[in-house]
């Protein structure tokens, strides 16, 4: 056993300089590979709204681990013509847990307010059903 630690400490005192490289080199990749995963990204949204919607209020929340949420972006559409049924919407977000609160005018009907939860990234686009309830 005596050999065996005699060889790899002169091994390492050879190759101080590259062991020290390699580690720095492994440390700068788990840095990278970390900061990687909270880059915001493109998220591609639909929105199905029942038809005759004149205005939607979306504002997009993140989830914590406790629940609790924040928000982070919102959006608007509507115009003198209302909204159409599908609304296509990208949007950057950061890796994690959201949801979208969204506000549901139609014409002179009380407005009403619908949440639906997504996860980014997401496989594809994320479709959010909004022509019904809670």
């Amino acid at each position: 056993m005596s050999e065996l630690a005699d060889r790899a400490r002169a091994w390492l005192g050879a190759n101080r300089r590259r062991v020290a490289r390699l580690v720095g080199v492994i440390a700068v990749l788990l840095v990278v590979g970390q900061l990687a995963g909270a880059v915001p990204r493109a998220t591609d949204l639909r929105f199905e709204l029942m038809a005759g919607t004149t205005e939607l209020d979306v504002a997009y929340l993140r989830v914590a681990e406790d629940g609790s949420a924040e928000e982070l972006k919102s959006v608007r559409f509507g115009g003198p013509r209302g909204v159409p049924a599908l609304i296509r919407h990208e949007v950057e977000l950061s890796p994690g847990r959201y949801r979208a609160r969204a506000v549901v005018r139609r014409g002179h009907e009380p407005s009403r307010v619908v949440e639906r939860a997504f996860d980014v990234p997401a496989d594809g686009v994320v479709r959010l059903d909004l022509r019904n309830g809670p």
